[in-house]
């Protein structure tokens, strides 16, 4: 056996001692923390004793979804408060303190969230590092009533006994809220095992751009003896490969866009003690974080009483397209388009219902003209963000438009610029030059130049076409390995016949053949459908299948994609001739995808 050496040894021990004082300073202190259904039961029952109400609330955990809550009112008063998790039933008692704040008693309400994550990120500065513990459970309560799920502290430094890091993570933790460490500066592996042992809530990590640390980080969390993810929002690299043993944090839905804004942090406080964050401050910027937490949590939920609904819709349009833009930088995703491959759809015809940065632009200016006009100041610098990013997307979309100029037009018998297939099954992975596109002539049987068409489209500033009438009611469960018919019903729009006149008398003519007249189609008239669809197999590949335009468009997703307990979601495509379209459920209604749930044999749902 290999003996430690008088320096490892006096080391390990060290480290022995710092982490058993550290594990015992935790369990002292256990007793004093609250967890998120303590903090929210609190604030119900401060709100129902300033109310001198005495009623009796029933709380507890269900079935629902993440984060989701209800609260049903008894008739003799009180209610029944559930949440799908620790946090959804936070938010159902917070919900109900605010009901019995302003009216006094409960009243029905659900709540699902929409942006599956939403983040707060906040570089540390030598004032807010020398915060109270006070300010910062302040600031982490006004987060958690906003709806907000996640902290990005970013530390400059990192020093024993590691209290700020402590301290903030626990504070978070209280509230439901996921708390990442940046590591910002320099730290070796041992004392960033230390600090992940004296600090059991630290359960996520992040290697800051320019940071020297990210070896040992990465050692460190291999190392720590329970799960610690790390944030790829950081610099570290290829950590979270497959084949890494390394738990990379990912948000879980797309639609509508995770974002992680950098927050706005309250006023300082000058006292004789030197510069201090005041408690009294922690909530300062309502309205900035209204829009971006409550607003992301829930898009029908009302503004402020006395605010000006027009200023709030129009902040929530940009902080949801400013996160759009974020998906568009990235590479796009189901319902948003890179700049490269909305220039690849201009230019080979394809038609394509994505918001576009152009799209994406076109909405943030629209609501930076209104919101610079607000006497708000928190909407003012929403209104600056809003610019710059259109900005920012508008010269996306030139450089890629540059790049894909070519002096060699492309060849006819190339198979990746043919825009024709027949309606039926297509890969995913080759959505962009395998999907159907639909012929049209004009009245004089000429054809239609679908790159001109296509190009004045995606690169006009005209308002988005009106959306048509669509139907689908979904399934709640199906079979496993049984195939699932899907139908999208369509209110097309009637073109009028045009108005006759009384014949003209005219020496008489040569007998021709009749043509039939050329089907007239208006704008918003759809012309394709397309379904997309996988299971949350994270296996499972997206699927398309195709179908020209109807009243009832039918499809039948195949039972052999429908195997095992995996849930199937699935939405709709509907394009029209211009070459853009809408999606079905629509993005800015709700839940951007339909949902069944799979039933394998003897099994019931997953």
């Amino acid at each position: 056996m290999r003996l430690p050496t008088n320096e490892n040894f006096h080391a390990t021990n060290a480290m022995r001692r710092a982490v058993a004082t550290g594990i015992a300073l935790m369990f002292a202190a256990s007793a004093a923390w609250a967890g998120p259904v303590d903090n929210g039961l609190a604030e119900l029952n401060a709100a129902m004793a300033a109310r001198n109400l005495k009623w009796k609330n029933k709380a507890e955990l269900s079935l629902d979804a993440a984060e989701s809550f209800r609260i049903e009112p008894y008739a003799y008063g009180g209610a029944y408060i559930t949440g799908g998790d620790l946090r959804g039933l936070m938010y159902g008692l917070f919900e109900a303190a605010e009901q019995i704040r302003a009216n006094g008693r409960f009243a029905k309400a659900r709540g699902d969230r929409a942006a599956a994550l939403r983040g707060v990120r906040i570089e540390l500065d030598s004032n807010l590092e020398r915060a109270p513990e006070n300010f910062w459970r302040s600031y982490f309560q006004m987060l958690a009533r906003n709806r907000f799920n996640r902290a990005h502290v970013v530390f400059p430094r990192l020093t024993r006994p590691y209290r700020s890091a402590c301290v903030l993570s626990r504070a978070a933790a209280d509230y439901a809220i996921d708390f990442t460490l940046g590591v910002g500066g320099e730290i070796g592996a041992d004392e960033m095992g230390v600090l992940l042992a004296v600090c059991p809530t630290v359960r996520s990590v992040a290697v800051e751009p320019g940071s020297p640390s990210r070896n040992a980080v990465l050692d460190a969390v291999q190392h720590a003896g329970r799960l610690v993810t790390v944030d790829t929002d950081g610099n570290s690299g290829g950590a979270g490969s497959l084949d890494s043993p390394i738990t990379v944090l990912r948000p879980s839905a797309l639609w509508p866009p995770s974002f992680e804004i950098r927050a706005p942090m309250s006023s300082v406080d000058q006292t004789p003690a030197g510069q201090n964050m005041d408690p009294a401050h922690a909530a300062d910027h309502a309205p900035f974080y209204w829009v971006w937490g409550r607003l992301s949590y829930d898009p029908k939920t009302k503004p402020p009483i006395g605010a000006n609904a027009a200023e709030y819709e129009a902040a929530h349009i940009a902080a949801l397209h400013i996160s759009a833009a974020g998906l568009a930088d990235e590479g796009g995703a189901d319902h948003v388009a890179s700049a490269m491959e909305a220039v690849r759809n201009v230019k080979q015809g394809m038609a394509s219902a994505k918001f576009t940065p152009l799209d994406i632009a076109r909405r943030l200016e629209s609501a930076a003209a209104i919101l610079e006009k607000s006497a708000t100041p928190d909407f003012q610098a929403i209104a600056g963000l809003a610019t710059e990013r259109a900005r920012q997307q508008r010269s996306a979309y030139a450089r890629a438009l540059r790049e894909a100029e070519s002096p060699e037009p492309p060849r006819a018998d190339d198979p990746a610029n043919s825009s024709h297939q027949a309606p039926g099954r297509a890969n995913a992975d080759h959505a962009t030059t395998d999907h159907t596109t639909i012929d049209h002539t004009t009245a004089d049987h000429t054809p239609v130049d679908h790159t001109n068409v296509f190009y004045a489209n995606a690169t006009s500033s005209a308002p988005s076409l009106a959306r048509p009438q669509m139907m689908h009611k979904p399934y709640q469960a199906a079979s496993s390995d049984q195939a699932l018919p899907v139908t999208l019903r369509l209110v097309m729009s009637k073109q009028e016949p045009p108005k006759k006149e009384p014949p003209k008398k005219e020496p008489p003519k040569q007998a021709v053949p009749k043509q039939a007249a050329p089907q007239q189609l208006t704008p918003n008239q759809p012309t394709l459908v397309r379904l997309h669809y996988r299971t949350l197999d994270p296996q499972s590949r997206e699927t398309v299948l195709e179908e020209p335009a109807s009243p009832e468009v039918h499809f039948i997703i195949p039972g052999s994609d429908l195997t095992g307990t995996w849930d199937l979601f699935y939405y709709f495509e509907v394009l029209n001739a211009e070459g853009s379209g809408w999606f079905e459920p629509d993005p800015f209604g709700g839940a951007p995808y339909f949902t069944v749930h799979i039933q394998a044999p003897r099994t019931g749902p997953n």
